[in-house]
């Protein structure tokens, strides 16, 4: 169950939220309240933009089972005054609220060093973009980042992005009514009507037609540059079919996916300069496919960023959504 939140930015009240999946077993639990700790870091994954907490629904529960804590929240940031800047300052106090509460009716309430708050942080979409700038701004929080087809890596004109992004929804729903595939129907329609839902909240909330469209702003702006400060490890996942997030427009020098790595090096030298580990993966699918597929671009987000994933006993093969 979904539920809400806020936390002040510079007087400003910023309202989220939020959904938790704990996978932990009963005894799991103990031994983390016991500890004051939990046994690993938890996950926080963004959605995309528009998007509530009900739209990486398989994302979230994969980036769960997978975690090495067992736990994973889902976190929505309204739209506030001064947009995705502040979404990143508010997001690393969320994180911290949400860990602390796991343990204010611990045994062992105290903070010991191993219980330092910190999360691994995976973004879709314009969660993706908006994951890069909380990261850069709360490397103490999310000390490992993953974009799964994330915005923020061009510079982009808003309407080119939303052009795109249409381009996108009618290839995909083309697709599954071409390959009569129900499933991929249904989870396009299910995001498409949730993302109408989320901007509609966001416009009651904010009482204002222009951060909504700033919003839409905020989603076409490059993040990572020459001057990008985060010095912990990144991973960037593509699907290979996505025509709103095209990873030939990040490296238009490969001609193929295979030939990335090859100028892998020059690419973090520009964009993630102070960067620990830059890791690039393009998976078979579209736009939706880290919802969709969300086991295998999930698995694949944490091995990029050199973390073991936990056997959460998924089905970890990514299912082809494109063309």
């Amino acid at each position: 169950m979904a539920e809400w939140g806020a936390v002040e930015i510079d007087g400003q009240r910023v309202a989220y939220e939020w959904l938790e999946v704990d996978v932990r077993t009963p005894q799991q639990r103990e031994a983390d309240a016991l500890a004051g700790h939990l046994s690993g870091d938890p996950a926080v994954v963004l959605p995309g933009h528009g998007e509530t907490v009900a739209s990486p629904d398989r994302l979230t529960k994969a980036a769960a089972a997978l975690s090495s804590a067992g736990i994973a929240w889902c976190i929505d940031i309204g739209t506030p005054a001064g947009g995705d800047p502040v979404k990143a300052r508010a997001l690393g106090l969320i994180a911290r609220d949400r860990i602390a509460a796991l343990f204010s009716a611990s045994a062992r309430p105290e903070l010991s060093p191993r219980s330092s708050p910190r999360a691994t942080l995976i973004g879709w979409s314009h969660g993706g973009g908006e994951a890069l700038r909380s990261a850069e701004y709360d490397p103490a929080v999310f000390p490992r980042v993953a974009g799964l087809c994330p915005t923020g890596l061009i510079e982009r004109r808003p309407r080119n992005l939303l052009i795109g992004f249409l381009i996108e929804v009618m290839h995909i729903v083309w697709t599954a009514l071409v390959r009569r595939d129900g499933r991929a129907l249904r989870d396009s329609l299910r995001v498409g009507f949730d993302i109408l839902r989320g901007m509609a909240c966001d416009l009651v909330r904010s009482r204002s037609p222009r951060r909504v469209l700033d919003d839409i702003r905020w989603a076409s702006r490059k993040v990572p540059g020459p001057g990008f400060g985060y010095g912990g490890d990144v991973a960037l996942v593509f699907a290979r079919d996505d025509t709103v997030i095209r990873w030939q427009a990040v490296f238009p020098t490969s001609a193929m996916p295979e030939e990335i790595p090859a100028h892998l090096e020059d690419y973090r030298r520009t964009n993630f300069p102070k960067a620990a580990r830059l890791r690039v993966s393009v998976l078979e699918g579209d736009h939706l496919s880290p919802e969709s597929a969300a086991a295998g671009y999930a698995r694949t987000a944490y091995a990029l960023l050199g973390v073991e994933p936990a056997d959460g006993g998924l089905d970890l093969v990514p299912r082809r959504t494109g063309s």
